[in-house]
């Protein structure tokens, strides 16, 4: 997985003060933002981190400035992904706008309820998705609850089942917006993953909302086959 664009931002900027005297101004966040092309919310996320770290400082509304004892460390080199998991929560839904698709998909009527676990997956303390899984009640109810978390582990179902996805460009719901530190009504990618059996049967269907700076569409994000368009 590609770095964080926070993390990218400190290196650019751990870069453009070396040499530089302490308490030097450092580029202003539009700056950053307009060269680099990233969010200033992005921007600002890597000033505070180095600020943390003790290389930068603020000054009240004067800006930021190279601290004065600042530990010039190399630029941050990729380490390997530390993938973890929180579920958020489990329940049971149905006569939903937002789930319809998924009941037709799963040839349900409208009154039919599906079973939904709902998670966060972080890389370390970074957000990366918000994970929304939904399958069949006696499908889930295989499983006690204390299971239902190691059960739905994806790359091993993946694996042993037929994937099939789609990416669309979505706006980030509310209720998410807060899990992955955006703002509301940020653009993103959902991606709409169907997981089938072996004999064709629909097993798992998955919408995954992708952070827009922490996450890069590549082959790496994606299931194995081909993608489906609805």
């Amino acid at each position: 997985m590609s770095q964080p664009k926070y993390v990218q931002v400190m290196d650019f900027l751990q870069e453009d003060i070396q040499g530089k005297p302490p308490q030097t101004p450092i580029l202003s966040e539009r700056e950053i933002s307009q060269r680099l092309d990233i969010s200033r919310m992005t921007v600002r996320k890597a000033i505070e981190q180095l600020c943390r770290q003790g290389v930068l400082y603020r000054d009240g509304n004067r800006g930021t400035f190279i601290a004065p004892h600042a530990e010039r460390t190399p630029p941050m080199v990729e380490k390997p992904s530390q993938e973890r998991q929180r579920v958020l929560f489990l329940d049971s839904v149905y006569e939903s706008a937002n789930v319809r698709p998924v009941q037709k998909a799963f040839h349900l009527e409208d009154h039919q309820r599906l079973f939904r676990m709902v998670r966060l997956v972080l890389d370390g303390d970074t957000p990366l998705r918000v994970e929304e899984i939904y399958t069949l009640p006696e499908t889930a109810m295989d499983k006690g609850l204390n299971e239902l978390e190691s059960f739905f582990q994806l790359d091993q179902i993946r694996s042993s089942g037929q994937s099939r996805w789609d990416l669309h460009a979505a706006l980030i719901p509310p209720k998410y917006s807060r899990l992955l530190e955006v703002r509301q009504g940020t653009p993103v990618i959902c991606r709409r993953e169907q997981i089938r059996s072996s004999d064709g049967s629909l097993f798992l269907y998955i919408n995954t909302w992708l952070h827009p700076d922490n996450v890069r569409i590549t082959s790496s994000t994606m299931p194995f086959a081909a993608p489906v368009h609805p």
